[in-house]
């Protein structure tokens, strides 16, 4: 289990390092442009990998096309998240973009899983993401008022 905690964490800190990038990426040409140039490295690696990946499990098929279709909305999904991460980023900043998305990412994980989590885990992740907000608006208040002072 402590292997998949790490894996997890340092699955975080490449995210953060993404958004980062990809939010530097989208000052300079845009949210969208951004976006395409993320998803065409990200398909080159994928790709590069998938081909190595079958030479060494000697599969004869590189991709699954027997899915149901609804199941591919997730790339349509993750290129919109790309897009709009972005473009958010660069107008309120890595830190409260990262905090607004995990706390989305909770609330949606939260009502996926909400009828196999006990009651007690229920309250504590809706406190989480309270909590969260509460961080950023009391970050907000003090960045307003840095501003302002200037």
């Amino acid at each position: 289990m402590l292997f998949y905690i790490v894996i997890a964490l340092l699955n975080g800190v490449v995210m953060g390092c993404s958004r980062a990038l990809n939010g530097q990426l989208s000052m300079q040409a845009g949210p969208l442009k951004a976006s395409v140039c993320n998803h065409l490295v990200g398909f080159i690696l994928l790709s590069f990998l998938l081909i190595i990946w079958s030479v060494f499990q000697s599969e004869t098929e590189l991709l699954i096309v027997s899915a149901p279709w609804y199941l591919y909305l997730g790339g349509f999904i993750g290129a919109l998240y790309v897009a709009l991460n972005s473009f958010i980023l660069s107008q309120i900043g890595a830190a409260n973009t990262a905090l607004l998305v995990i706390s989305g990412q909770m609330i949606t994980g939260i009502f996926l899983e909400h009828e196999s989590m006990a009651l007690n885990n229920f309250l504590a992740n809706i406190v989480g993401v309270i909590l969260i907000g509460i961080g950023i608006y009391f970050s907000q208040l003090n960045s307003f008022k840095l501003i302002k002072q200037k």
